[in-house]
């Protein structure tokens, strides 16, 4: 009698990790699709997951879908999903993908991307602050990536290493089209610290890396989902969530030349040190 009564706790268990009696047919089908793996987009996508578990019935999870950076792998898995009735996309790229593909299908973009209905963009406010911790008499940031204004500062945007001689802080913001590990190269060697609020910035290539909470905005995720498919509420952009994730790393700030102030180190969430 025993064994069977672990058995069943053990089924019970898997179906629980399973999502539990969400098949991804019943209801209505969410569908979850990303362009390239990101660490972020998993967290995001997990904490939607989590908080649409209690609607089944009203709809379904299918489980993401990740194009990998190939257009025709992205058409082939969209084929197959012609049923569903929202998808989640990740990325601009995605959300092309899906527009071209499963066009009758509500979408909800999440990201960093200037047109997500659910914005993934780090706070420009508490940006300054802390490249004003990290640079005290910041004046002039080299800019990477989609244009951006920051209070009180004069922010040249650059498309070349070398156009970034004459600045304090070089910031790889969402939208770059160069890597942090390239930038990096340059940028210790004039002595400038390199600050990232690009989603698929590695940690410890910046001295300051700052993205929104994912967790609440695959949340922020979960209610735009619901209340359009259980509500019908029409779908409208989201503001961006509040909470801020911080990645401090003394070893890309000390090769930048910068002294970290205690200020600077109690704000950080996390602190590495690579080399």
């Amino acid at each position: 009698m025993r064994s069977i009564g672990v058995l069943f706790l053990l089924v019970c268990l898997v179906a629980a990790q399973d999502g539990g009696r969400d098949t991804g047919k019943e209801g209505k089908p969410v569908l979850f699709v990303r362009w390239q793996r990101l660490p972020e987009t998993g967290v995001i996508y997990r904490a939607c997951w989590s908080a649409l578990e209690p609607y089944f019935g009203v709809l379904s999870r299918k489980r993401i879908l990740d194009v990998d950076a190939d257009p025709e792998r992205g058409r082939s898995l969209l084929a197959a999903e012609k049923g569903a009735a929202l998808v989640v996309a990740f990325d601009a790229e995605s959300a092309k993908l899906v527009k071209d593909q499963l066009p009758n299908a509500a979408l909800v973009l999440v990201g960093a991307d200037q047109q997500a209905l659910v914005p993934a963009q780090a706070d420009r406010e508490l940006l300054l602050r802390l490249m004003r911790l990290l640079k005290p008499k910041l004046r002039r940031v080299a800019l990477f990536g989609d244009p951006s204004k920051l209070r009180d500062v004069t922010v040249k945007r650059c498309t070349k290493p070398a156009e970034m001689k004459d600045c304090d802080v070089v910031w790889i913001a969402e939208g770059a089209h160069i890597g942090a590990r390239e930038l990096r190269k340059y940028a210790d060697k004039l002595g400038l610290p390199l600050v990232s609020t690009h989603p698929a910035t590695k940690r410890g290539l910046a001295a300051l890396h700052v993205r929104p909470d994912a967790a609440a905005v695959g949340r922020r995720t979960a209610s735009v989902v619901l209340r359009h498919l259980r509500d019908a509420a029409p779908l409208k952009p989201q503001k961006n969530v509040r909470r801020s994730v911080v990645a401090l790393d003394l070893g890309a700030a000390d090769a930048a030349g910068c002294r970290v102030s205690l200020r600077l180190l109690a704000r950080a969430d996390t602190i590495g040190r690579t080399r």
